[in-house]
């Protein structure tokens, strides 16, 4: 099992604290997008939700397509969904006298668009889903989570809990497991890096 933890000021990837310096909220991802050399243009189009989602896969996937990508579900979890991107929506349209929707905003406005970024950048072709909770709840995620391996196709599965409010007030704890992958490891990393939200 791979995992990785993204908050404001701090990453994790598999279990080792990585250096980051003093950058923090979206500083911070666009730091780790600049010196990973990634070179994938669209990040800057993204959202803050699918710039979350995405260096979080990038860091446990890495840049290649999954060879396992027929097999490979994509699944998140969150609290807030789209609700930053809701928001900014709305100031677009608030306005009688100066209405402009835009619908690249309008876009981002459905919490499911990161797995949809997620699959396109790794090419990954399994199930796609997203959840919204009520809290972070690590049985729950674990449980959502391990749903995709009802589909006897799936080998695969890449995600877990992302929420973005803020750009100082969101987190990512991913994980990238196989059929084989016991409950209780999966169990035991969301309560290791449990939330408070």
């Amino acid at each position: 099992m791979k995992s990785i933890v993204i908050d404001t000021d701090k990453i994790i990837l598999n279990d080792v604290l990585l250096k980051t310096g003093a950058e923090t909220g979206m500083s911070l991802l666009t730091s780790v997008y600049k010196n990973g050399a990634i070179g994938y243009p669209k990040y800057y189009k993204m959202d803050p939700l699918c710039r979350l989602g995405f260096i979080g896969a990038e860091m446990i996937l890495g840049p290649q397509p999954a060879p396992d990508g027929d097999t490979h579900a994509v699944v998140v979890i969150g609290h807030g969904g789209s609700i930053a991107d809701d928001r900014h929506y709305q100031e677009t349209i608030a306005n009688v006298n100066d209405y402009f929707p835009s619908p690249a905003v309008f876009v981002y406005t459905l919490a499911n668009i990161v797995t949809g970024e997620i699959s396109i950048r790794h090419k990954l072709f399994g199930e796609t889903s997203s959840y919204l909770i009520e809290h972070y709840d690590y049985e729950r995620i674990t449980d959502l989570l391990l749903t995709a391996f009802n589909d006897p196709e799936t080998e695969h599965i890449t995600g877990g809990w992302i929420d973005y409010e803020t750009d100082s007030h969101f987190s990512l704890r991913f994980v990238n497991i196989d059929r084989n992958t016991p409950r209780e490891e999966i169990l035991d990393f969301f309560r290791d890096y449990s939330i408070n939200s």
